[in-house]
């Protein structure tokens, strides 16, 4: 069994700040290796704001910070997206006595839009603070940014506007079902 860090996360995300803004915050935090081979729970009031999309985020993100795992405690909001999905009972589980290795406590109302900087995730800055940037490639997808918010999310900023003939936009849904919902939405169109 792997030992546990929890991140107990509160505030609110202010104006364009994200579930994966939240999860760079918390990887410089603790660094890319700051979570090794140890699981990653997430809780608290910023959490339980979160919808399913934004918990997932931050679940699959938890390999950045060199974790196997990660997890945000159970609540209705799980309870209700399980429902019709899953194919068997559960019954929700939380540890009675839960020992964790750290907790790091981090408030979301203190976030702005945050940029990962190369080489790795641990390095960051505010997006303001970065000033005019050329930017070569754009992506948006995966596991940690392409449900169907976050393709509603991109096409929002994006629209009235052009991208740079010089700048390669690659847009990869999480799931088929994913593409097929942005394509009904218009958000999306097969290339």
């Amino acid at each position: 069994m792997p030992e546990t860090v929890r991140f107990e996360l509160t505030g609110e995300m202010g104006e364009h700040v994200y579930a994966k803004d939240l999860a760079l915050a918390m990887c410089g935090a603790i660094g890319v290796d700051g979570a090794n081979y140890q699981a990653v729970e997430y809780g608290g009031s910023a959490v339980r704001a979160m919808n399913i999309s934004q918990r997932m985020t931050l679940a699959n993100m938890a390999i950045e910070m060199g974790g196997k795992t990660g997890l945000c405690e159970p609540d209705d909001v799980v309870d209700a997206y399980l429902d019709g999905r899953a194919r068997t009972p559960y019954e929700r589980v939380l540890p009675r006595d839960p020992q964790y290795s750290r907790v790091i406590e981090i408030d979301a109302s203190d976030l702005q839009p945050m940029v990962a900087i190369p080489p790795d995730p641990e390095h960051l800055a505010p997006a303001n603070d970065l000033g005019d940037v050329a930017i070569d490639q754009v992506f948006v997808g995966t596991c940690t940014n392409g449900r169907l918010d976050d393709l509603e999310i991109a096409a929002q900023v994006l629209r009235g506007r052009t991208i740079s003939s010089s700048t390669r936009m690659v847009v990869t849904p999480a799931s088929r079902q994913v593409l097929l919902q942005a394509m009904e939405r218009g958000i999306s169109r097969p290339s």
